[in-house]
């Protein structure tokens, strides 16, 4: 949810989140991507986030992902 970031660079913030998803990656650390109704309200996930990683976003109607059976699956 980038759009609601405001107290540092958005730029910033995405190389950031790279950063942390190649570390992740590096360490075969588990990642579990998600995004709220990103067609009409939080947006998708950034193209750089999607390269990087090799599973496919968990698409989800409700803003808490515990609430969600597929992310608590994962």
């Amino acid at each position: 949810m980038f759009f609601s970031v405001a107290s540092m660079d958005r730029q910033d913030l995405i190389n950031n989140l790279l950063v942390l998803a190649k570390s992740a990656k590096i360490f075969h650390l588990p990642v579990i991507l998600t995004a709220v109704i990103s067609t009409v309200f939080s947006g998708r996930i950034t193209q750089q986030l999607l390269d990087c990683s090799r599973i496919a976003p968990i698409e989800r109607s409700c803003i808490n992902a515990w609430d969600d059976p597929k992310v608590v699956a994962a």
